[in-house]
C-alpha cells in the first residue's frame, strides 16, 4: 500500500503551503474547518477512507483538538506526527493579495460602525444603544452576520479595561473607548476609537494629542523589514522623553505607563 503524508490544520489551502513553506510537492490534504467541532470531525471521517494510511502526518499541534487527533491516529496509528505549526506561523505572517482584500473589507465594515457611533454617543444614551447601532451597521456593511467581538469602555470603567456594553447611561464628560475586532470571512480587523460624549476637557484634548503624535511616529517608522519590537522600542523612548519634559504639568498617577495605554 502506498503511503502518503496528510496535513490537517485550520490553515491556508495546500497550494499556499507548498508555495511558501518549501515542504515539497508530495500530496497534501488540507482540511479547513469553520463549523462546530463535531461537524468538522464527521467531515474528516468522510475524507480519510479515500486516503491511504500515512507514514508521516503533518499537524498543527497548537490548533488541533483532541477530537481531530483521535480520528487521525485511528486512521494512521503508526504514522510519525510532525508539527507544522512553525511553518504555518511564518506563512500567516505574509499575506497574499486576496487576504489583504479581505482584511481591508473587514476594516471598511468597522469604519462603517464607527461612523454611526459618533451620533449615537451622547449624554443620556446607553452603551447598549451604541452597540445596537454599531453592530447593525457593521453586519449590514459586511453582508452577513459575521463574528463580532469588541470591548466597550465608558466613563470610570475605561480606567481598568472594557467588556460587554452595559445599560449604564453615558454622562457628560465621559470618554467612550470602543475597540472592535470582528472576523470577516475568517480574517480579522482591529480598530480602536475614543469618543468624547460632550465637549472634551483640556486634559482629554492633551491625551488625544499624545496618542496622535505617537501614531504619527509609528506611521513614519513602520516599513518593510522593520521589526515590530523596534517600533515599540521607539514609541516607548518617545513617551519617556515626553514625560520627562511634561511631568510637572500632569496630575499624580499618570506617567509613561498611562501614556503607553493610550496607544498600545
Amino acid at each position: 500500500m502506498t503511503k502518503s503524508p496528510v496535513s490537517c490544520s485550520r490553515a491556508r489551502p495546500a497550494a499556499a503551503v507548498h508555495k511558501r513553506s518549501g515542504i515539497g510537492k508530495r500530496p497534501v490534504c488540507a482540511l479547513r474547518f469553520r463549523g462546530i467541532a463535531q461537524k468538522a470531525v464527521e467531515a474528516l471521517k468522510s475524507v480519510l477512507p479515500g486516503i491511504p494510511a500515512a507514514s508521516r502526518i503533518a499537524v498543527e499541534k497548537d490548533r488541533l483538538s483532541a477530537l481531530f487527533g483521535d480520528v487521525i491516529s485511528g486512521h494512521s496509528p503508526r504514522a510519525e506526527q510532525v508539527d507544522l505549526g512553525p511553518v504555518f506561523y511564518r506563512t500567516r505572517k505574509r499575506k497574499d493579495p486576496d487576504e489583504l482584500q479581505l482584511i481591508a473589507g473587514c476594516v471598511k465594515a468597522i469604519e462603517a460602525g464607527y461612523a454611526v457611533a459618533r451620533p449615537a454617543i451622547h449624554p443620556g444614551a446607553t452603551g447598549l444603544d451604541v452597540f445596537k447601532e454599531m453592530h447593525g451597521e457593521i453586519v449590514r456593511h459586511a453582508g452577513y452576520n459575521l463574528k463580532f467581538e469588541a470591548d466597550f469602555a465608558c466613563g470610570m470603567r475605561a480606567i481598568n479595561g472594557g467588556g460587554t456594553p452595559l445599560r449604564r447611561e453615558i454622562l457628560a464628560g465621559d470618554l467612550y473607548i470602543i475597540d472592535i475586532y470582528p472576523s470577516f470571512h475568517g480574517y480579522y480587523g482591529d480598530l480602536c476609537r475614543t469618543f468624547a460624549a460632550s465637549s472634551p476637557t483640556d486634559l482629554q484634548v492633551k491625551a488625544w494629542e499624545i496618542a496622535r503624535d505617537a501614531l504619527r511616529i509609528a506611521e513614519e517608522t513602520i516599513r518593510p523589514c522593520v521589526r515590530a519590537r523596534d517600533v515599540c522600542k521607539q514609541l516607548r523612548h518617545w513617551s519617556l522623553e515626553w514625560w520627562s519634559r511634561s511631568s510637572p504639568a500632569w496630575p499624580p498617577n499618570t506617567g509613561p505607563f498611562t501614556l503607553r495605554k493610550l496607544y498600545w
